[in-house]
């Protein structure tokens, strides 16, 4: 079982490139969002990176409910599954197919590590102001 969780606890560490891939959005895609939100971002980016590094500590410090991350399905094959789903829409660069999964991720998660909730409110506020570009893929 320490071993699982060495593993899974490694796996959780994709909560750093949802936050490199998040700051990405928010710092350097600017074009992305509707004109009117543009100024309104990064916003409360210091309190987003201060969550994620609690969270992150969280995970490390093994101060989490594991049971309920289980019950999740975020340990084992299945987190590996997921997390590597997540790298995948890292790399399609579509912001929304990216926030969609992230969303997944962090709903599931946060129920386990509340700080989490801040950042997936966050996340959805994003969202929200994104452009909406319709493609076919």
């Amino acid at each position: 079982m320490a071993v699982e969780r060495e593993s899974d606890k490694k796996a959780l560490k994709c909560l750093n490139f949802i936050e490199v891939k998040l700051r990405q959005i928010v710092f350097d895609e600017k074009e992305k969002f509707r004109q009117e939100f543009r100024d309104d971002f990064p916003g409360p980016w210091n309190e987003i990176t201060q969550r994620f590094a609690e969270a992150r500590k969280q995970i490390e410090n093994d101060e989490l409910d594991w049971h309920y991350v289980e019950g999740v399905s975020l340990t084992s094959s299945v987190l590996i599954w997921k997390r590597d789903l997540l790298r995948k829409a890292v790399g399609t660069k579509v912001p929304r197919r990216i926030l969609d999964i992230v969303n997944s991720f962090l709903g599931s998660l946060s129920g386990a590590i509340p700080v989490l909730e801040f950042i997936k409110e966050y996340k959805d506020m994003v969202e929200a102001c994104l452009k909406i570009v319709r493609s076919i893929e």
